[in-house]
């Protein structure tokens, strides 16, 4: 008699982050929008800050440094980086390298990290919240990042990095405007939320709803309303 296999362990960091904070923010925004409102500032901050941090993940990110589609000054890579950071997607080696595994292996559901072959669900979240073994991080594919001192660098450093970026960001935005919490609420954790969402979207719904104009070999697929909910991915 053999035993059902084992589960992957659960990823707790990102369990908290992709499931705890929207239960978070379902709670806190609506109770702080009762009793305080939200300023104009605040809802702005939202549009701003998501277009940082969704940038940094589509042009820097996936762009630059995944696919190196083009050169980048030093200035706009650390523009985009923060970016990155800022959208609190894992660094920029992970991502990319990660990225590269899919590309390489995709659909393959013993080797893409986020095969659609899994389901919607695995593809949207779950590859995330439990450490599959496609899902863990293999540099082999990315020695041009290894090599890269500011990729490295975000690397080594990410979740101090992930702190700065916010408390500097929001703090100060919040301090302009002269509404903290709400730019704290609104432009940071309701964007980090829709920012999450939007990019998975690429790994799940993209993968199952739209034309395939170039090949039908695989089941990636472009489609018009997500590419705009998506910045262009």
């Amino acid at each position: 008699m053999t035993s059902a296999p084992l589960k992957a362990p659960i990823n707790w960091t990102a369990s908290i982050t992709l499931i705890g904070l929207p239960i978070l923010a379902a709670i806190i925004i609506p109770i702080y929008a009762y009793y305080y409102d939200f300023s104009v500032s605040a809802w702005v901050s939202l549009f701003f800050l998501l277009a940082l941090s969704s940038m940094g993940i589509t042009a820097g990110y996936h762009r630059l440094w995944a696919h190196r589609a083009y050169e980048a000054s030093l200035p706009l890579k650390i523009l985009l980086m923060i970016g990155g950071t800022f959208a609190v997607q894992n660094s920029i080696l992970f991502w990319a390298s990660g990225h590269r595994t899919h590309h390489r292996h995709v659909d393959d559901v013993d080797e893409d990290p986020y095969s659609i072959e899994r389901g919607f669900w695995y593809a949207h979240m779950g590859w995330m919240i439990r450490d599959h073994s496609p899902s863990e991080p293999d540099f082999k594919n990315a020695p041009d990042l290894l090599n890269d001192k500011l990729v490295m660098f975000q690397h080594k450093y990410y979740g101090l990095l992930v702190v700065a970026v916010h408390v500097g960001i929001l703090g100060l935005i919040g301090w302009a405007t002269g509404d903290l919490w709400g730019v704290v609420l609104i432009g940071g954790l309701l964007r980090l939320i829709i920012s999450h969402q939007v990019t998975f979207f690429i790994n799940s719904l993209c993968h199952m709803w739209g034309k395939r104009p170039y090949t039908d070999e695989n089941s990636a697929r472009d489609n018009f309303w997500l590419a705009i909910a998506t910045w262009g991915e």
